[in-house]
C-alpha cells in the first residue's frame, strides 16, 4: 500500500518510520539542528512551496528521507486507516 505525499510523491506505508506535525516537531533547537543537518546532507524532499504541515521520516531501501508535505498528519494518517479498512 502507498501513501500519497503531495507534489506526485508517494511513499510504501511499511517504509513510513513515522508521521509528525512540522510545527510541533520543529519548534525546539534541537529539532531545527536535525533538519537543517538533513537538508545538507541531502535526505530532506520539500513537496510544499509553503510551510510544511508534516515531516515524513521513513527508511527506504535501507537510506533515511524526510519528506515535507503541505498535508496534515491527520490527514495522512487517516488515509493509512481507510485503506485498512
Amino acid at each position: 500500500m502507498y501513501l500519497q505525499l503531495g507534489a506526485e510523491t508517494s511513499v510504501r506505508v511499511k517504509d513510513i518510520i513515522g508521521i509528525f506535525s512540522f510545527n510541533t516537531t520543529f519548534c525546539c533547537a534541537d529539532s531545527n539542528e536535525f533538519l537543517k543537518i538533513s537538508d545538507e546532507d541531502g535526505f530532506v524532499f520539500d513537496l510544499c512551496e509553503n510551510m510544511g504541515k508534516s515531516v515524513i521520516l521513513t527508511e527506504i531501501d535501507k537510506n533515511s528521507k524526510i519528506f515535507l508535505s503541505s498535508i496534515s498528519p491527520t490527514t495522512l494518517i487517516k488515509r493509512i486507516c481507510d485503506e485498512k479498512k
